[in-house]
């Protein structure tokens, strides 16, 4: 079986977090030391990649069943066969994500958008004198129409790739003749088989729980960051399924 009920992977992976909670979270904290240590130079901003195939590898490891060491899987993006693919998959889904999403606000800024909502504008501000209703005697209502637009747009399209792309890095990490190009149609029929609706909705969890940020982030980090993997693995769905 290739997909399961959104609750068996969201239980399964808590448990699974649970168990191995307190390694996984000093782990994410010398990841994430580590991180912060690279981004202070060019040449550490580009070993970034080959850093987060290194923990990717080690949240794949906890979901395949074994428990983490201290330090776990630090140097595994660095070897050869992984760290060119990993380095390469990153800066397409950066490259990815700017070709996609900039022209959104570019077209949103474009006149052409700006027509389009003129005439909602313009009735909505007959409408028993809305702008002074809302304190924003300067502001045309079609402006704010476009900019929530705007953000409804960018916000759904990062939703949506960020779950159908989720997968990416598992797989180059698991396959090694798959290549980076390879890893977005294998991810993508990764999430199709999990079940796309579900990957969204895991997607929009992860990111609500990282917009909390500081201590919330940090403790919730060994469940969060172990979704993707786990649901990638299924193991430890099987293995209670059995």
């Amino acid at each position: 079986m290739k997909s399961y009920p959104l609750a068996t992977y969201l239980s399964s992976t808590f448990k699974l977090s649970l168990k191995n909670y307190w390694r996984l979270l000093l782990n994410n904290v010398i990841y994430f030391a580590l991180a912060v240590l690279l981004s202070c130079t060019v040449v550490g901003i580009l070993a970034l990649p080959l850093l987060h195939a290194s923990y990717y590898q080690m949240l794949l490891k906890v979901s395949n069943g074994d428990t983490p060491r201290i330090g776990e899987s630090i140097g595994f993006g660095f070897q050869k066969g992984i760290r060119g693919r990993a380095f390469l998959f990153d800066v397409l889904i950066i490259l990815a994500f700017i070709a996609l999403i900039v022209p959104l606000f570019v077209l949103a800024l474009s006149p052409s958008a700006r027509n389009m909502v003129n005439p909602l504008g313009t009735i909505i501000n007959h409408l028993a004198s809305i702008n002074e209703f809302l304190g924003l005697p300067n502001v045309e209502i079609s402006s704010i129409v476009l900019i929530l637009a705007t953000i409804i747009a960018v916000g759904s399209l990062y939703i949506y790739l960020q779950a159908i792309w989720m997968f990416g890095l598992f797989v180059i990490i698991d396959k090694k003749k798959t290549s980076a190009i390879d890893a977005f149609g294998a991810s993508y029929a990764i999430a199709k088989q999990r079940g796309i609706l579900k990957m969204i909705v895991l997607g929009l969890i992860v990111t609500i729980v990282n917009r909390f940020g500081g201590w919330v982030y940090l403790l919730a980090s060994p469940f969060v960051n172990l979704l993707a993997a786990n649901v990638y693995s299924l193991k430890s769905m099987k293995a209670k399924k059995g």
